[in-house]
């Protein structure tokens, strides 16, 4: 099974607001960063799995296929409390606790990254029993980060490595227990 794990394109969000859960709209800029994507992907999946939030759903519901799904398990890391805040007004102690120990701190009233790990590990059980042969996750960056970390036997801490950028395509190929990264930030 090939996966193509597609990070939505731009929202619509200043650049210095910290957002996960929040269900923000896609960017003008969509209509051509929707032609680009178009140029990355193959023209029809057999499935496409889609993170429930506009970003990704809207764009989901253009990719070609018999069959759309939405998974909350693909939603982005929950911010908490510090959702839709600027990331300069967050109290700076408490950030930098998150940021030192990202993985297993829980952002408050939100979810730490091994949260989110978790998550993502019970949607790929659920991908590894289908029988399809291409298959697309239209997702975020923090989502593809944790599964490239897994299938790299990675530590999470180090998830971050990976540049994942608006409107990307990350290229996975699964044969039995053989899992292969063919393409990563594909733009």
């Amino acid at each position: 099974m090939e996966v193509y794990l597609i990070r939505h394109t731009k929202p619509q969000v200043q650049s210095n607001f910290c957002y996960g859960h929040t269900d923000l709209p896609l960017a003008d800029s969509f209509p051509e960063e929707w032609i680009s994507l178009q140029k990355l992907i193959p023209p029809y999946f057999d499935a496409v799995y889609s993170s429930p939030l506009k970003r990704c759903h809207e764009l989901a519901k253009l990719i070609k296929t018999k069959q759309l799904m939405i998974s909350e398990y693909l939603k982005e890391l929950n911010f908490g409390d510090w959702e839709m805040k600027e990331w300069d007004k967050i109290d700076q102690l408490a950030l930098g606790n998150w940021m030192n120990s990202f993985v297993e701190t829980r952002v408050p009233g939100g979810e730490s990254f091994r949260d989110l790990s978790g998550r993502v590990d019970k949607f790929f059980v659920e991908l590894n029993k289908a029988s399809f042969e291409t298959v697309a996750v239209v997702s975020h960056a923090g989502t593809i980060r944790t599964i490239l970390a897994n299938i790299l036997g990675m530590p999470l801490q180090n998830a971050f490595h990976f540049d994942i950028d608006y409107g990307s395509v990350t290229c996975l190929k699964f044969s039995g227990e053989m899992k292969r990264i063919k393409v990563v930030n594909l733009k």
